[in-house]
Parts: structure tokens; sequence; C-alpha cells
């Protein structure tokens, strides 16, 4: 006599369960795609590495200054040559912490227009910058031969103060740099 083979009915085969698990798979993915909008993701994207840009520029001119011996302006809105930058970054010659003709020009820098990175002008002194304006009305920190920030004043000696700069983009996320009064610079 042959022995009866008995097929098995409990449980689920490897192929069965494979299946299931691909259509999940793929009814997730259908129903994130609204929730994964591109264009804000680059938005952010653009926003971050705004950001991280600034906070480099920033720490470019403290070492700059450090480097050679001098002061090294970062002026926000600052025109060059017909051209107005959302920041310059320069070598001060003479410290006012305002770009005169003939000072080294070491970065200019436009905020990406195509994504909405601005400055938040609802921050701040309501253009999104907290430094100290110099006399010609722009925000600037300037960094000296220590490495240390100072705001605009004058005749007085120099105030050491760093700030803010608070930025955006078209769907409202924000990020901000600091620059502290003894010249950490920071991303946030």
């Amino acid at each position: 006599m042959k022995p009866k083979l008995m097929a098995r009915t409990e449980g689920f085969t490897l192929v069965e369960l494979m299946v299931t698990i691909g259509i999940l798979v793929f009814l997730g993915i259908v129903s994130a795609g609204p929730l994964m909008n591109s264009s804000s993701w680059i938005a952010h994207q653009e926003l971050k590495s705004s950001a991280r840009k600034l906070a480099l520029n920033l720490q470019y001119a403290r070492m700059e200054a450090v480097k050679r011996n001098t002061y090294c302006t970062v002026t926000f809105n600052q025109p060059v040559s017909g051209t107005t930058y959302s920041y310059v970054t320069y070598v001060d010659a003479d410290g006012d912490l305002i770009f005169d003709t003939g000072e080294t020009v070491l970065a200019r820098v436009t905020l990406p227009a195509s994504s909405g990175v601005a400055f938040d002008t609802t921050q701040g002194g309501g253009d999104g910058l907290s430094f100290i304006d110099t006399s010609a009305s722009r925000p600037s920190v300037a960094f000296d031969a220590k490495g240390l920030p100072r705001g605009w004043s004058s005749p007085a000696p120099p105030i050491y103060a760093g700030g803010t700069a608070f930025l955006r983009d078209n769907d409202g996320s924000r990020m901000s740099v600091l620059v502290s009064n003894v010249g950490r610079i920071r991303v946030q």
C-alpha cells in the first residue's frame, strides 16, 4: 500500500506573501505621492543650502580677519558695481563696516529667487537681520584680528556684538544663522 500524500491547508505560501507585500508597497507609494511635493522639498533644500552658505561666508570672513590681521566684514543688501547682492564679504581696510571702492571683495552672494529664499522680514529689524546697521544703513558684522564680531559705533570704541540672519522660503520654512558675541557661528 502506498502512503497517501497530504496537502497542507494551513498558512500562506511564500508566493502569496510576496504578492501581498508587493501590492501593499505599491498602494503605499501611490497614496504617499501627493504628500511628497517635490517643489516643496527642493525649496527647503535650497533654504538649508543658503543658510549653510551664509554661515560658511561668515566663518570665512572671521578666518580671513585673523589671517590678514585686519577687519573682514559681511554687509547685507550691498551694491557692488551696479548689482545689489544679498550679502558681500570683503576685507574692510579702514574698519568702518562700509564697502569702499578699492576694498578686496572675498564673496558676493545672491539668495536663490527660484525657490523664494529670502530674508524673513517678519523677524529682526523688519529686514530679517538683527545685525547692527552701519552709518550707511546696511546691516553688517565685521570680524577683527582676534576673530571677534564687531558692530558699528561712532565715535565710541567698537561694540562687540553678533546678530542673526533670518531666512525663509516660499513654503514658510524658516532657518536662522547666528553669530554670537564671541564669534561662534551656527545654523538653526
